[in-house]
């Protein structure tokens, strides 16, 4: 689990001179980078790696910035990498998302990120050219630091955020309540269907007089003068004491609501429309409906409760509660109605509230998430690759004939002994595909390699390992098959293929690790992350894991590993490694995998298919793929239709000589046994294990690839220390 920890500093003058030049610094650097990627894409329509820019900084700093060395260097990077996010955010949703601005110095807010800081004790932290500040240490951080956040808000206050991973599960306390429905409001913030309500104290509106007094003094001083500078810092507090308040009270509610409850659903409301009559704006900021879902949300994954939306569409506040009548003509003015069906009298928010749990406990309950993989990735060809959809009544996946014979017409007539050949029944071959299991082929004459694989056995699997929810079975599955695939090209018997996902999203991150051979394990790093369904009712494996970075690494014996870290792209897998292969690699490379989850939560369907170019491809074959691959869709579609791994590479490699070379099994296995254990228990070193001895303490390891727990004792530890 991650969470941050926010405290606030006192700098002291030099200290504080230090973090202007730091904001200043990271600011040059940011505007600097960003009209070189833009006049660089109107030049030539491509733009550079970010890394290619980081690399620079050491020559800025001997050359045209020699004062970028007095500040950290960390928040440098950390700056141009926020800044390709802004740039992966504009081409990810071009419409929603605006396109990276520069930053000025009199922006209200400034901030920079580094990843070394240490907290000395309740009244110190140290950071990197800083040194040790002045702090106010509320509570101790937990788990694993990942990075820090030293930012000024527009009040002149100054604040250290702590980003913390690998933190433990909250003990939550028992719920009193299954499911609680909460619609959100104006009169009243939160109504809960269980009758609680947490009234709206309007803040904003309470402090409204003294705001527009101080914003009077403000318009009267004398523009860059000192008392406009002390008046403004005033203007910002009077707003940060509105904001204290109502984040406060919003807080103490969502963690009550959270304890008691074992579910959750909110109403999924439109806020931004909502605020759009100018009427309702001010009061609709003021209540904060965004705020509360979002505090919601992550609490319950913290918690590991379950969270849903519902449809702002559903009749919530119309439908009777009692009878499920539908009263059309109910207006917003009134607060209360009687049923002219079964004649109860209701609260209009109560009843909504009830509703809304009803609505939610079915969504939850009584939905399959289905996850196929996601569209519109870029090749190295610079085009469109999406997942087939296969043309209906596929081939069965059952193959009655031997690997390495021709399939269709594209080799010419077949000979008598191959036609004879064909009608033999590989025992042995059928006995592997009626499993999970990999098909590797070739296609136009050795241009192209391709690999499939069906994965429902081996993602079920690590599923029950690891416990996972249904998002989360998606994305480690789809992670998994991927491995698999990638493992199945080395040529090497020992050598392991480690996928690793680390993203900001919910779930935090994936690990999975395969050979050659088809074996994979995997998890995750929070594997009970429940999010609701996309509009188009797929499972939202991307909001789950991005933005972040996949990492890919080769450990081959007796040689260094071989790593390469890309940024994800959507979160989807399919898209990321296809993005990952045309980056890093330089491989024209398509890759599509799917995972599909039924409504008890089982694997329904999963598999995937991997084809990529040889060295020396000729365009039109590539132009010839692109061809096939246009206008397909889902992997778990082909596969619903029962088609097989063979059946999908026929399919996505229609016309242009595809042969299959070798099928092998495909299945989850972690490897881990009591001696494997042992040896970690001796790693921990002779005095560590006396100390244990001694206090009676037995020695636990858990796998985290199998969920495995191995306990020795203290006479086996005694055993083992001989």
């Amino acid at each position: 689990m991650d969470k941050t920890f926010e405290y606030r500093i006192y700098p002291s003058a030099g200290q504080e001179a230090l973090l202007q030049k730091t904001f200043g610094c990271c600011r040059w650097v940011y505007n600097k980078v960003l009209a070189a990627r833009r006049d660089e894409y109107a030049r030539t329509g491509k733009s550079r790696h970010i890394n290619s820019y980081i690399t620079q900084i050491p020559a800025w700093k001997k050359t045209d910035a020699p004062w970028l060395s007095e500040v950290d260097s960390m928040a440098l990077q950390q700056s141009l990498r926020d800044l390709d996010r802004a740039y992966r955010n504009f081409f990810r949703a071009p419409g929603k998302t605006g396109f990276p601005k520069f930053r000025s110095k009199r922006a209200g807010r400034k901030s920079y990120r580094t990843n070394r800081v240490e907290i000395i004790d309740a009244r110190h932290v140290k950071l990197p050219k800083l040194g040790i500040v002045r702090a106010r240490v509320s509570r101790p951080i937990e788990g694993r630091v990942l990075s820090a956040t030293v930012k000024q808000v527009p009040s002149g206050k100054y604040y250290v955020t702590i980003c913390c991973t690998d933190i433990p599960a909250v003990d939550a306390p028992t719920p009193t309540v299954e499911f609680l429905g909460i619609d959100a409001g104006i009169r009243d913030i939160a109504t809960c269907s269980t009758g609680e309500r947490l009234p709206n104290p309007r803040n904003l509106q309470r402090s409204e007089r003294k705001l527009a007094r101080e914003q009077r003094r403000l318009s009267r001083k004398q523009k860059g003068s000192a008392n406009r500078a002390k008046q403004r810092v005033k203007v910002a507090r009077a707003y940060e004491k509105v904001a204290n308040r109502r984040k406060d009270a919003l807080h103490k509610f969502t963690t009550h609501a959270v304890g008691e409850s074992q579910n959750i659903a909110v109403e999924d409301l439109n806020v931004k429309g909502m605020q759009r009559n100018r009427r309702l704006a001010k009061a609709v900021g003021d209540a904060a409906m965004s705020e509360l879902a979002r505090q919601l949300e992550y609490k319950c994954a913290w918690s590991g409760r379950g969270f849903v939306r519902v449809d702002r569409f559903y009749p919530s506040s119309k439908t009777c509660s009692a009878c499920g009548y539908v009263h059309r003509g109910l207006t917003l003015a009134e607060r209360a109605w009687d049923c002219p069906a079964c004649g109860m009298h209701h609260d209009r928010d109560l009843n909504a509230a009830v509703n809304i749990a009803r609505e939610g406990k079915r969504i939850l309950e009584g939905t399959a998430g289905h996850a196929g993989t996601a569209a519109d990735a870029a090749n190295a060809c610079g085009k469109g690759v999406r997942p087939a959809q296969p043309p209906v009544g596929g081939r069965s996946s059952m193959k009655q004939e031997s690997p390495g014979f021709s399939r269709g017409e594209c080799q010419g007539t077949q000979t008598e002994e191959s036609s004879m050949a064909d009608t033999i029944i590989d025992f042995e071959d059928a006995k592997i595909r009626a499993h999970d299991h990999i098909v590797r082929g070739t296609a136009a004459d050795g241009q192209l390699r391709a690999f499939a694989i069906t994965g429902r056995e081996t993602v079920q699997a690590a599923s029950d390992h690891h416990h996972t929810s249904n998002v989360v079975t998606a994305a480690l599955g789809r992670l998994m098959m991927a491995a698999q695939m990638i493992g199945a090209m080395s040529k090497v018997d020992d050598e392991l293929v480690t996928l690793s996902v680390r993203g900001d999203g919910p779930v935090g991150g994936l690990t999975v690790t395969a050979n050659n051979r088809g074996q994979v394990k995997g998890f995750a790093n929070h594997p009970n992350v429940w999010l609701p369904l996309r509009e188009d009712g797929h499972l939202d494996v991307g909001r789950s894991l991005a933005p972040g970075t996949l990492s890919v690494v080769h450990d081959i014996p007796g040689m260094d590993p071989y790593s390469s870290t890309v940024g994800l792209v959507t979160g989807e897998i399919g898209d990321d490694l296809t993005y990952y292969f045309a980056v890093s690699e330089q491989i024209p490379t398509t890759l599509g995998v799917g995972v599909l989850v039924d409504t008890d939560f089982s694997v329904r369907q999963a598999g995937g298919f991997l084809i990529q170019a040889m060295p020396g491809c000729y365009d039109y074959v590539l132009e010839d793929l692109e061809s096939n691959m246009r206008g397909v869709k889902s992997v778990t579609d082909m596969l619903e239709s029962g088609m097989g791994p063979s059946d999908m590479l026929d399919h996505l490699l229609r016309g242009m000589d595809y042969q299959e070379l070798s099928v092998m099994p495909a299945e989850f296995h972690c490897g881990c046994d009591r001696s494997s254990a042992a040896r970690c228990v001796m790693a921990l070193g002779e005095h560590e294990m006396r100390d244990m001895i001694a206090k009676g303490e037995p020695a636990d390891v858990h796998c985290h690839f199998c969920g495995a727990n191995y306990i020795f004792a203290p006479e086996e530890l005694e055993e083992m220390l001989g």
